[in-house]
């Protein structure tokens, strides 16, 4: 969603895979939950605390690092120079919201300013990833349930096919999906035979279907801890910095914008993401939906 090239000499970014000579623009991890809060436990943390600060972050993390040299130390190694690299959060580009109707959940405060939904920019200034946007929302009530990463990969200045300069609405997207529906998903667009110029192709790689059902989480999580290995387990180092970056939205919160259940949070929200193409809604999938209904 709009921002300066990520390689520096040469201009190429290599994760995990090197030698795609693609730039990224921004990318942005979503949290849903279709339930609603438990009372007063979640009236007591509220969506930063709950989801933000721990998961995304986390998840951020991952995805941000340069290549691990090694095992599990590595990897917290690589984790904890991403969030050293992150200023803390300005509250001026956090939006925070509450949908209509929580004040009246059993156990939570009749005046109660706790949020149920919390976007916000985050930056990391490093040389991979000075100067892209880094959006993070994550809400209650929402009208999807998932867990989302989007890379959002930036438009070219002018691309041309023969003689014809051509122009391809949308944006091409690398949605990496974490959770119950585990999957990657790439948006391109793509020529067409013919008199148009593109079309939008989705490829769609669902892990579940191709590989088997995965652990459980809490499966995963006590089988590495039986085995010695740290990877799920931040250190505390990784902690103390997680809460240095949302600190600024807990000493001085943003006001709350109220937002309708079933609706994606406050119309802020929207204003925050539009310079960078907005945010991406999540395909409901037929296996989140029976989970959901249960």
């Amino acid at each position: 969603m709009g921002g300066r090239e990520l390689g520096r000499a040469p201009d190429v970014v290599h994760e995990a895979h090197r030698g795609q000579n693609r730039r990224m623009s921004s990318r942005a991890a979503h949290a849903r939950a279709l339930f609603a809060p438990l009372g007063s436990t979640y009236d007591r943390v509220g969506a930063l605390r709950d989801v933000v600060q721990n998961h995304l972050l986390q998840v951020l993390a991952l995805v941000a690092m340069e290549p691990p040299s090694g095992g599990d130390d590595a990897i917290a190694r690589r984790r904890l120079d991403v969030f050293r690299a992150m200023p803390a959060v300005d509250p001026e580009t956090a939006i925070r919201g509450q949908y209509r109707g929580y004040r009246e959940v059993s156990g939570v405060a009749r005046n109660s300013e706790t949020e149920t939904y919390v976007a916000l920019q985050l930056e990391i200034e490093n040389w991979r990833w000075a100067g892209v946007p880094i959006l993070i929302r994550a809400g209650k009530l929402l009208p999807t349930t998932g867990t989302e990463v989007v890379v959002r990969l930036e438009r070219v200045p002018q691309l041309r096919w023969g003689r014809r300069r051509l122009h391809t609405p949308g944006t091409d997207d690398i949605v990496l999906r974490v959770g119950r529906d585990p999957g990657v998903t790439i948006g391109i667009r793509a020529k067409t035979p013919g008199m148009e110029v593109s079309q939008p192709v989705s490829l769609d790689l669902d892990f579940e279907e191709e590989l088997g059902e995965p652990p459980q989480p809490y499966e995963r999580l006590l089988y590495d801890a039986l085995r010695g290995d740290h990877t799920l387990f931040p250190h505390w180092d990784v902690i103390e910095e997680t809460w240095r970056i949302v600190q600024p939205l807990l000493d001085a919160p943003p006001p709350l914008e109220p937002y309708e259940p079933g609706t994606w949070g406050p119309q802020s929200a929207d204003a925050l993401a539009a310079p960078y193409g907005g945010w991406r809604a999540p395909q409901s999938r037929s296996r989140n939906a029976a989970a959901s209904s249960e």
